[in-house]
This record gives C-alpha cells, structure tokens and sequence, in this order.
C-alpha cells in the first residue's frame, strides 16, 4: 500500500568503555524525519514536541521534512539536503525518530523509529551517557551573513570516521493555516541548510585528550527561504560516519543579528497573484512580502503599487519587525483593465517615518501576469488516473465563484483514461482546479507498488488546451484560470482559408488577409477588453478569392483588442496587440 510507515531495524546504539569514562557531559540530538500531510506525524509530533521542550537542557531536535507522503513547502526549500539525511539512515516511513545517530527504540503499539517511543527515562539514559567532546557554537548574523565559529575541545582520547555537521535550523515556524493535509500549523526545529554542505566538514579520525580545534562558515541567509530571521538558531554535532553513532551535539540558540544600516526596509517578493488574467476589468490583491533591513524595529513605511504605470496605489503599513526579520502584507485590491502584459511594480519607502537609509536598489519588486487562454465553451476533460483515482478530483468554477461543473473522485478506475465532456453556461473567465486529497497529487510512481503517473488536460473543441498536468509533481490544489467565449475559431468557418491577422503586435495599420472561398459578405469590427466597439467597417459583399484589408488603427489607443471579423452568419476573433 501507499501510505508507508514501518521501518528498517538497526541496530542498538553500543559504547565502549573508553566512552564511557569521558568527562564531558553529553547534549542528545533527535533528528526526525516528519512532514506536513503525514497522519501519524500529526498525531505523534505533539506529544513528541512536549517532550523535547521539557527537556532543552539536555535534548537538541533537528527535524527533516521529507518529500513524501503528500504537499510539503518546508521540504521544497531544500530537498536535496533532506534526502541525503534520509539515505543516511535508511528511513523508508515518517514520521521516524532518531537519537544519537541510533532510531528510537520500540515499544508496545509502534515500530522501531516511532517518535511516541521516546520516553523521560530514555533521555535520561542517554543524556546520563559521557560525552568525548564538549562543542561550543557561537553564530551571528550581520548584513545578511551569518558566521558560525564551532570549537571543539577533546575530552578523552577517542578515534573514529568523525564529521562535523553544522545546521542552520528555523527553531518555530508557525504557518496559520496547515500547509500540508495533515492539520498540522506549527513546525519546530526545522532543519533550513548545512554548513558548508550536507556531506560535512572533515574533521581528525583521532583526537587526545586536551586536543581542540575551531571551523568557522559563513552563509548568505538571502540564499536560504528563512520565514522569520527571529527564529534561527545553530545547531552543531559530530557523528561517527561508520558506525553513525553522534558523539557530542551543542547549539546556538539566539543568533545575535544586526546591519550597517537604522532605518532601511526592503521589497523581498510578490506573490499572490493568478498565474493569468482573462480579458476586461480585473482586480488582484497581491501580497507583498518586505523585510526589516535596518537595526531599528521597523514599525512603519509605505508602500506604492500600479500596474503598467497607471494609478499608485498607496498602503500604509504598520507592525514590529526586528531586523531582517519578515512579513507578508495582503495590500487592498487593485482593479484594472488587463492587457497582454501586466507589469505589476511594488516600491516600499519611508521606514520609520525618514528616508531609508541604504541607497540600493532593493525597494522595489516587479511581477508580470499575461493573459489566460481563450477557448470555446465546449470542453474536454482527458484523465488517466494513477493507482489511487479515489484521491482525485477536479471542478470548473465562474467568476462569481460558483461552481459550473466537476468531477471525481474516480472509485475503482485506477490506471484508466477517463473522458468527460463539459459545456460551459457563458461566456465568463473561469478557473480549472484540479485537487488531491492525500496531497501527492497524480504522481504515482514515486510509491514503491505503482510504476504509473497519471495526468489530466483540458481542450476546447478547437484543440486549445486550457489546462495541463503531467502527474511528474505532488499538489494538493493546481488553479489555472482561462477564459471560456462562444466564439467561433477560424477552423470552424468553413467559406474562409488562409485567415491571418498581421503585424500582430500592430503600430498604426493591421493587415486582414483572407480567402473568400465563396462569395460573402464582410464585416470588421474592433472591440477594447470592456465590450467597446472602437473600429467598425462594413466591406460590403465581396466575391470568392483573395482578399486583404487595412485597418486604420493610428486613432485606436495603445492595448489589447479583439478583431472581429463577421463572414456571413459567421464569426472568427483574434487577439491583437496594439502598440505604436
């Protein structure tokens, strides 16, 4: 079955006698493997949780969020250092729990791993244990760099196949809603980047009492996606790559964090936003994330949008930032009248009330949206699902937000195409979501009893596809918005070939090209994206054979219009941009 949780015995951590007389007195590192659509993580990480908070004197944790069973943003941020933590140890299920280099072991009602088998005795136990090594951590963040000294003092002669890792953990990261299926909203101690890297730092195989070394790294926090500067921490370990036994853990807690500037904020991202927009007046409410540059708190700036340079738009935002610390601000809505290219320019100023104080140019973000297709209002669904079809589901909603047709889930169809054929009520701007319950979304072959991927597309009757996915990614939700129009395409007039429309964008003339295949009458028409007609010319009815027309667009304003052209009772539209 798919949902995978039971693990691979190892064997009980063992010391010798040489580690047992050392001097130095132990930290325990837990690392576990969790994620965020897991059902036993969520109902094990609370009390798993409690447990390590009660016990901060004597327990470190590092959590992995892995790639499976479902949706998870926490692992997207850095896959590939998760995974080789995964390979290390073998883990096959989640959530998994590890002590010292050693899993968790098992008790009654659960697996060999189980974070629920971790007890007060056994870290006691494990904390009672002497340690060969004392590890001091000391991080700092300044101007967006965080610098890590980790000396290391041997207390026993020991020898082993030793590396020292060093991990930037996020110690609480606190989401608001799940980002996962699982329910959960609150991650603690995830793991955010090694330092230098994942295979570690090389440190002596033997070391004699008294022996001390220090390894210093440096990281550009910029290039890691940090929720809240606030929340960081260093966590530093050596663990024997033999026998995978962690011989000393130690931490930095609270990264001290400043800049060479008081007053300073800076535009981080834009996000929010449809991936397209359909034709006509359209209103988004982007989110816009700004970050503390300055060592003041930031309790204060402005922040100025407008799309393609037309009217600013002007929020006033208040808050407590400390430094570098972020936020994500929901701005009010923007209503325009969409075009080809959307250019959306987001400029925060003013901090604190005074002119910011660093002159570069990181106050501004752009994004630009295009436009979403066009089809007719004649759909098909083609789905092949994969080995769980129960999971999947999809619906077509209206601009109003009301639901005009679905489907799923598909029972009893697994590894089956499934054709389903939709006609849409009006011509309106629609959204296709295609959603997944588990959150692994249509990508089967990343399970180990199912070799199938399955995927879904949507065409209109002309051919356009207004929707497209492949089944080679995991979701929870895909929306794609499109515009759905009773027009007629050039392949469904049949008196007509040869149609083009050219230069398509046009300056101050557009060129019409046609074959009349029979004698006709010929109507233009020129409309802007809120229903205007702009140009109208009436050719009169023309005989069969080639025919060319100029429209004289040097009084029509720059933009995106729909030619219409009317041959007899029919009527074929193209999108052109007009730019002079």
């Amino acid at each position: 079955m798919k949902k995978l949780f039971t693990l691979l015995a190892i064997g009980l951590l063992v010391f010798t006698s040489e580690n047992l007389s050392a001097q130095s007195q132990r930290l325990v590192l837990a690392e576990e493997f969790t994620q965020a659509s897991c059902g036993p993580c969520a109902s094990q990480n609370p009390a798993f949780n409690t447990l390590l908070q009660a016990n901060t004197d004597k327990i470190v944790s590092i959590k992995y969020q892995t790639s499976w069973p479902g949706a998870d943003p926490m692992n997207a941020d850095n896959p590939t250092e998760v995974q080789n933590r995964v390979d290390l140890y073998a883990v096959d299920g989640v959530p998994t729990g590890i002590i010292d280099g050693t899993y968790i072991p098992i008790c009654s009602g659960a697996y060999e791993g189980s974070p629920s088998c971790l007890t007060q005795s056994g870290i006691d136990a494990s904390y009672a244990i002497p340690a060969a090594f004392d590890i001091a951590v000391d991080a700092s963040v300044a101007n967006g760099i965080l610098n890590v000294t980790t000396d290391v003092n041997c207390t026993q002669d020991v020898s082993g196949n030793f590396k020292l890792y060093v991990v930037l953990i996020e110690k609480v990261i606190d989401w608001g809603t799940a980002p996962g299926s699982n329910g959960e909203v609150i991650f603690y101690n995830v793991m955010k980047k090694f330092l230098p890297g994942v295979t570690g730092i090389d440190i002596p195989g033997t070391w004699t009492n008294g022996e001390s070394n220090s390894y210093s790294n440096l990281l550009n926090t910029n290039e890691v996606n940090i929720y809240d500067m606030s929340q960081l921490a260093v966590v530093a370990f050596i663990q024997d790559m033999s026998s995978k036994d962690v011989f000393q853990a130690g931490i930095d807690m609270e990264v001290a964090i400043t800049t060479e500037f008081d007053n300073s904020a800076s535009a981080v991202e834009i996000s929010g936003l449809p991936e397209a927009l359909c034709t006509g007046e359209q209103t988004i409410s982007p989110v816009f994330k700004i970050q503390n540059n300055g060592n003041n708190a930031l309790t204060s700036a402005l922040i100025t949008y407008n799309i393609n340079g037309g009217d600013d738009q002007i929020y006033n935002w208040t808050g407590d930032l400390i430094t570098l610390e972020t936020e994500n601000v929901t701005l009010d809505p923007y209503t325009f009248t969409s075009g080809e290219e959307n250019l959306l320019t987001t400029i925060i100023s003013m901090p604190n009330g005074v002119e910011d104080e660093d002159s570069t140019s990181n106050n501004t973000q752009t994004s630009m949206i295009g436009l979403a297709p066009m089809g007719n209002l004649d759909l098909t669904i083609d789905i092949n699902t994969d080995c769980w079809p129960d999971e999947t589901s999809w619906e077509i909603r209206n601009s109003e937000n009301g639901v005009v047709a679905s489907g799923g889930t598909y029972n009893n169809q697994a590894e089956t195409e499934i054709i389903e054929n939709v006609t849409l009520p009006a011509n309106d701007c629609y959204e296709f979501i295609l959603r997944d319950v588990y959150g692994d979304g249509m990508h089967g072959s990343q399970w180990s009893d199912c070799s199938t991927d399955g995927n879904l597309t949507v065409t209109d009757a002309m051919g356009t596809v207004l929707f497209s996915y492949d089944g080679s990614f995991n979701l929870s939700e895909l929306i794609r918005n499109f515009e759905g129009t009773s027009v007629t395409g050039i392949e469904e007039i049949s008196s007509i070939s040869n149609f083009n429309i050219y230069p398509n964008p046009t300056g101050n003339v557009a060129h019409i090209a046609m074959n009349l295949l029979e004698s006709n009458s010929v109507k233009i028409e020129v409309v802007d994206l809120l229903g205007k007609v702009v140009y109208s010319e009436e050719m009169g009815n023309l005989p069969a054979g080639y025919q060319l027309f100029d429209v004289d667009a040097s009084s029509i304003g720059n933009g995106m219009y729909l030619f219409n052209i009317y041959v007899g009772q029919q009527k074929v539209t193209e999108r052109v941009s007009i730019s002079k």
